[in-house]
């Protein structure tokens, strides 16, 4: 657990200071993540699904370009 959350928390640090991307670059992020949390935490088909979706949001959400979130 304690593996997962410095994982995790090493990712958003990275996410926040990363520039905005598109589309294709989101949704490898978003896959490379959802992998390596199935590879740790045994996911389920399902649960991979659903997880690779959230992933994919917050890629997106994180990578948004600034101006998008100001207004």
């Amino acid at each position: 657990m304690k593996r997962l959350f410095i994982f995790m928390l090493t990712v958003m640090m990275v996410f926040t200071s990363a520039s905005a991307i598109g589309d294709r670059e989101a949704r490898r992020e978003a896959r490379y993540l959802t992998d390596k949390m199935a590879y740790e935490l045994g996911l389920s088909s399902r649960k991979y699904d659903r997880v690779y979706q959230i992933n994919l949001r917050t890629s997106r959400d994180l990578y948004a370009a600034p101006l998008e979130h100001s207004q």
